[in-house]
């Protein structure tokens, strides 16, 4: 891939389709969960950071094993309790 073109995607100038991640994430070899993780972990931040990693992977792991339908009501179930958190 173009590097003018990855550092466009990097810089946010350019949208990219599932295609391009896929040969982005090949070409770094990270796996996609590793776009979600905060890598700007500073100690006092390491706890929640670290508990939210486990937390990516058990519903990812979860998140495989279910149906469009099942992912669909799992949404709504997450939306209520997020709602009823805040």
């Amino acid at each position: 891939m173009d590097d003018a073109y990855i550092g466009s995607v990097e810089r946010g100038e350019r949208n990219f389709s599932i295609d391009t991640l896929e040969k982005i994430l090949k070409g770094l070899n990270t796996p996609a969960n590793d776009l979600f993780y905060d890598s700007d972990s500073t100690n006092h931040k390491s706890d929640f950071v670290h508990s939210r990693r486990e937390a990516i992977d058990e519903y990812s792991v979860i998140l495989s094993q279910l149906n469009v339908k099942q992912h669909t009501a799992l949404r709504r179930i997450l939306n209520e309790i997020k709602d009823a958190l805040l």
